[in-house]
């Protein structure tokens, strides 16, 4: 073997690691690329070379340049952090392994070597058993079948790679070395792929031996994303198994089709809403005229009218409550209009003090510097606001330390309201359907619309609205507006 190294300290631990493992390997040293060159044209008889990437005079690419027209199998090492050209290293067959500070790399080393042994006397074994015409034909055929079903696994967008026996990783393709930032050959998949020093959820050993196809959907450790992941084995020509893993990114996938079916449900459930609100209406409104009319015919019983009142009062809270069952087509007649949002959410708060001071809330409002204009429904943003704030000032109920803050600001064209509170957060499980039609958890009388009222306008004006809990408690809801309308005016100023 010939070593390409110029570090002295990884010399030695080289040295010691061969003679620690009792590795049948004699190795000449070079400490340049010019040193290199010149050891190969004096001595062409190395079995492969170990490379350092980059060297004081040059590259491994140099030696590859070299030595490509030279029976060499050649494994290059680098710290990770250099600009690899990776198909020019894949065109060579040569295989990239990164040092690590715990030097590990060098267990990966052996294995590299090991497998380029193995192919050198492979191909030692093929030319006894053909001629130098058929072993030439026999080469072309498998590089030009190897490059084709290599350029199809490279322009696919999922992810793919294959992995020996012991789990450590043989090939990649772009798109996942791109995803990771470098290309982790003969490292552990789950270090490469998950940074765990255990299986990952994905990995193919929960069934087995790997050695029947398998197919499942997870969520990845590192991240929210959502994965189809499948799998099945190669068997080389050697009767080696590898297994060849591949993970299709389903997240947005899975997004529309949750946003599909919540559509669909609050279609059928508006109808429904809007056919018991008309039906109660009509007798409601009979009601409430008939009361009228006895508070004028015994005005005089006071007594009686307080009563009748009692009864108005009630009907009154039968009205809000078809109201709210009205609501969810909060957007079919409203016009629109252009208004500053922060003085929608000024008035907004100042008919809650109220309700604020009742329940001790400090309300910190944060107003952008300059105004946010918006060509809307300024009724439905009150509404909006309404509802996140009484949404807030709920889940304080019972805490000691009760804030409800409101910021506003203005990011890359897009207006950015945001309301938090210090109240009881929202758990895992109502996450995903807080903004579903009649979804609520509230202890007191509720309809569990006005968060799906909140999600329908902001989409109708095509932005969006999330919710999620806060590291130190309480929860947060954000709207993010596009505001396309203060953008052309901001490009004509």
């Amino acid at each position: 073997m010939l070593l390409i190294e110029d570090n002295n300290k990884d010399l030695l631990l080289f040295e010691h690691f061969v003679k620690e493992k009792r590795l049948p390997y004699d190795f000449v040293v070079a400490r340049s690329v010019r040193e290199a060159i010149q050891k190969i044209k004096t001595n062409d008889y190395f079995d492969f070379l170990v490379c350092k990437y980059e060297l004081s005079d040059g590259t491994a690419l140099n030696i590859i340049d070299y030595i490509k027209n030279k029976n060499y199998n050649i494994i290059i090492i680098g710290y990770g952090n250099e600009k690899v050209p990776v198909e020019k290293i894949e065109r060579a067959s040569a295989e990239f392994i990164v040092k690590d500070k715990k030097n590990k790399y060098l267990e990966s080393l052996t294995f590299h070597i090991e497998n380029s042994i193995r192919k050198k006397n492979e191909k030692k074994t093929f030319n006894n058993h053909r001629s130098e015409d058929k072993e030439l034909e026999y080469i072309h055929n498998r590089q030009n079948y190897d490059e084709k079903y290599r350029l199809m696994i490279e322009s696919n967008k999922d992810f793919i790679f294959l992995c020996s026996s012991d789990f450590r990783i043989r090939f990649m393709n772009s798109a996942l070395i791109k995803k990771i930032g470098y290309y982790p050959i003969g490292e552990k998949c789950e270090i490469a792929l998950s940074s765990l020093d255990e299986k990952c959820p994905l990995c193919c050993r929960e069934n087995g031996s790997c050695e029947e196809p398998f197919e499942k959907e997870i969520k990845h450790p590192v991240g929210n994303s959502l994965f189809i992941v499948s799998g099945t084995h190669i068997t080389q020509s050697d009767g080696s198994i590898l297994k060849m893993v591949i993970y299709k990114d389903i997240t947005n996938i899975k997004f529309l089709q949750n946003m599909t079916v919540r559509s669909e449900k609050l279609a059928a459930t508006k109808k429904l809403a809007v056919s018991i609100a008309h039906e109660i209406n009509s007798p409601l409104q009979a009601a409430t005229i008939m009361i009228d009319s006895l508070k004028k015919k015994y005005f005089y019983d006071n007594a009686l009218l307080n009563n009748i009142n009692l009864l108005k009062n009630s009907f009154y809270s039968i009205r809000d409550t078809v109201k709210n069952l009205l609501d969810l087509n909060p957007y079919a007649t409203d016009q629109k209009d252009m208004f500053d949002l922060n003085k929608i959410i000024e008035k907004t708060i100042e008919l809650n003090l109220d309700l604020l001071n009742e329940n001790n809330i400090k309300c910190i409002f944060e107003p952008s510097k300059n105004p946010l204009n918006i060509l809307a429904s300024s009724q439905q943003f009150q509404q909006v606001v309404m509802n996140l704030l009484k949404n807030s000032i709920e889940s304080m109920e019972n805490k000691n330390k009760k804030i409800l803050s409101v910021k506003t600001n203005y990011e890359d064209d897009n207006i950015v309201l945001v309301v938090s509170d210090t109240g009881s957060g929202i758990s895992e499980e109502d996450l995903e359907s807080i903004f579903d039609p009649f979804y609520t958890q509230k202890k007191k009388m509720g309809l569990g619309v006005g968060l799906s009222v909140c999600h329908d306008i902001i989409e109708n004006y095509k932005g969006s609205i999330t919710a999620k809990n806060l590291p130190e408690g309480g929860a947060a809801f954000t709207i993010n507006l596009p505001n396309k309308e203060d953008s052309k005016n901001e490009k004509k100023d």
